[in-house]
């Protein structure tokens, strides 16, 4: 029973799919998720006195 079990895993890892570079993807994702929200906040910032004028 443990030969079978042992034969069957690494035939598992081997086709098991894999990104390459996953961590340059990973910090490409933040940089941009970290240059949307800096565009967000800054055009909040730039509309908050007409909002803030126009909800009063």
């Amino acid at each position: 029973m443990q030969t079978e079990t042992l034969a069957a895993g690494p035939k598992e890892s081997a086709t098991r799919r894999t990104i390459k570079n996953l961590r340059w993807w990973i910090l490409g994702w933040a940089l941009a998720a970290g240059i949307i929200n800096y565009m967000d906040r800054s055009a909040i910032s730039i509309a908050a006195p007409q909002l803030i004028k126009t909800s009063a």
